[in-house]
C-alpha cells in the first residue's frame, strides 16, 4: 500500500472486500426465498397464499426449507465469491508494496507444514474446550436462549449429510474465508500496522461475519493464530490448511458416533492434560514457524 494513500482509502480497501462477501450471502438468500415463494404461490394459489392461515403455513415451510438448505446456499455463494476474492488477492500480489512484510519470500520448509497441522489440531481442540465452558457459564447465567442464533447454525449444519458438511464446511468455506480474511484483509492491514494489531482487527471482523457470539469467540481465537501462521509463512496456503484441519476435526467430532468420546475430554484430569498438551503444541509450533521464518529472511 502506498504511504501517501489517504486514511479513507485505506479503510475502504479493507471494507469493500468484506461488503462483497456479505452482499453475496444476502443476494443468494433473497434469491432462494424469491424462488421458494414463487413455487408456493403456484402450489397454494394467490388467494390461499395471501390469507392469514396460508401465510403462516408458507412461513413455516419456508423457514424449514431455509434450515435444510442453508449449507447449499452457503456453498453456492462461496464457490462463486471465491473467484471474485481470488482476483482481488492476485491483483494485490502484482502490486509492489515495500512496506508490506507479507511480500517477502514465501517460506517453503517441510517442517513448517508439519508444525502447521499440529498447531491446527491443537487450536481446534483447546478452542472448543474453552468455548464449551464459556457457553455453559452463559447458559447458566442468562438461560438457554442466549445461544439461540448459534443453535440455528448448528442445526443447519447437523441436518445436512456428512459429505455436504465436509465439502462446504471443511473445504470450500475455509478457502473463501482465508482468501478474504488473511489473504486480503490481514495483508492489507499489515501495510499500515504491526502484526498484532492487524491480527486482532482482522480476527474481530472474522468473528463478526459469523453472526453470533458463540462463533465469534471461536473464530476470533482461530483467526489470531491463522494470521500469525500467514505472517510467519507468507504463504496463504498455510492458513487455508490450518483452517481446513481445524474445521475437519470439529466436523468429525460433532458426529453422533464420536461426540461422546470428545465430550469426555472436557472434564477432569483428561481435560487438564489435553489443554496442557495442546497449548504446548501451539506455542512450540508457532515458535518453530517464527524461527524458520527468520531464517528465510536472512
Amino acid at each position: 500500500m502506498k504511504n501517501n494513500m489517504s486514511a479513507g482509502k485505506r479503510v475502504w480497501r479493507i471494507i469493500y472486500p468484506i461488503l462483497i462477501y456479505i452482499a453475496c450471502q444476502y443476494v443468494f438468500q433473497f434469491a432462494y426465498i424469491f424462488v421458494k415463494m414463487f413455487d408456493y404461490l403456484k402450489i397454494y394459489g394467490i388467494e390461499t397464499a395471501m390469507s392469514e392461515s396460508g401465510m403462516l403455513e408458507i412461513t413455516d415451510k419456508l423457514l424449514g426449507d431455509i434450515l435444510n438448505d442453508t449449507l447449499i446456499i452457503t456453498l453456492t455463494c462461496n464457490l462463486l465469491v471465491i473467484g471474485v476474492l481470488f482476483a482481488v488477492y492476485m491483483n494485490d500480489k502484482k502490486k509492489t508494496e515495500a512496506d508490506n512484510p507479507l511480500h517477502l519470500n514465501t517460506v517453503r520448509s517441510p517442517l513448517t507444514y508439519f508444525l502447521n497441522v499440529s498447531v491446527s489440531a491443537s487450536s481446534c481442540i483447546v478452542g472448543n474446550i474453552f468455548l464449551s465452558y464459556i457457553v455453559a457459564i452463559a447458559v447458566a447465567v442468562f438461560g438457554e436462549n442466549i445461544t439461540a442464533s448459534y443453535d440455528y447454525v448448528a442445526d443447519a449444519i447437523g441436518n445436512s449429510n456428512v459429505a455436504l458438511q465436509l465439502f462446504c464446511v471443511v473445504l470450500i468455506g475455509p478457502i473463501a474465508e482465508e482468501l478474504l480474511m488473511r489473504g486480503i484483509v490481514f495483508k492489507r492491514l499489515r501495510s499500515g500496522m504491526n502484526a498484532f494489531g492487524a491480527a486482532v482487527i482482522s480476527s474481530c471482523i472474522f468473528g463478526l461475519i459469523h453472526g453470533n457470539w458463540v462463533q465469534f469467540i471461536y473464530a476470533f481465537i482461530i483467526g489470531i493464530i491463522a494470521a500469525y501462521i500467514y505472517e510467519f509463512t507468507r504463504n496463504l496456503a498455510a492458513p487455508i490448511v490450518f483452517h481446513i484441519v481445524a474445521n475437519g476435526i470439529s466436523t468429525v467430532a460433532s458426529q453422533q458416533s464420536l461426540s461422546p468420546y470428545f465430550e469426555n475430554m472436557m472434564f477432569g484430569v483428561t481435560m487438564s492434560l489435553t489443554v496442557l498438551l495442546c497449548l504446548t503444541s501451539i506455542i512450540t509450533g508457532l515458535t518453530g514457524m517464527k524461527l524458520i521464518s527468520d531464517k528465510y529472511k536472512n
